[in-house]
């Protein structure tokens, strides 16, 4: 059976994903992505819209502390990823749906260090639109706070080190870069 680029064709009852392609299987899991990052987005602004950005941020803290755990236990059991250093923390990143919706960057210097550079973040870019400044927020504090969860998974020694964030002077092509290290 031929598998199926896009699904625009007549309606299948009991569609399998396995009977789409490859290449559209990967369009699905970006679409997913991208879903994913707009579930977010959505229920923080219908948060801060109804009881202000203090109480959207406190919300977000207490979601992403919980659902980076969650994510990288399903994530490291269904693709078989074991460790508890850096590059083992990359790969299950490089796996994660939000991790879909930006560039990313990496750069193993070490055994104990690495350099994570984000060159696009569609987050950052919404909120540069929205011009009320809630970089120094979510790019100072959750994003910390969300990429210290992700490695305390692995290895409760190591540690994120924010060497560029918004706002503030970034070199070209840099949204943010973050360092790695035990």
């Amino acid at each position: 059976m031929d598998k199926m680029n896009d699904y625009g064709g007549e309606y299948k009852p009991g569609l399998d994903l396995a009977e789409l392609s490859p290449e559209a299987l990967v369009r699905l899991a970006k679409l997913y992505s991208r879903l994913y990052s707009a579930a977010d987005g959505f229920w923080y602004l219908a948060l801060k819209e109804m009881h202000g950005n203090d109480a959207a941020l406190k919300a977000d803290m207490w979601v992403w502390d919980r659902l980076t755990q969650h994510e990288m236990k399903l994530i490291t059991r269904e693709f078989n990823i074991e460790g508890n250093d850096i590059t083992t923390l990359l790969k299950a990143l490089q796996l994660s749906p939000w991790f879909q919706f930006v560039e990313v960057e990496t750069k193993i210097e070490s055994d104990t260090s690495a350099l994570f550079t984000v060159t696009r973040c569609k987050t950052l870019e919404y909120m540069e639109r929205e011009g009320e400044g809630r970089e120094e927020q979510i790019c100072g504090i959750m994003e910390s706070r969300t990429l210290q969860a992700y490695a305390s998974y692995f290895n409760p020694d190591i540690r994120v080190e924010c060497l560029q964030r918004p706002p503030g002077q970034q070199e070209p092509g840099i949204c943010c870069r973050w360092r790695f290290h035990v």
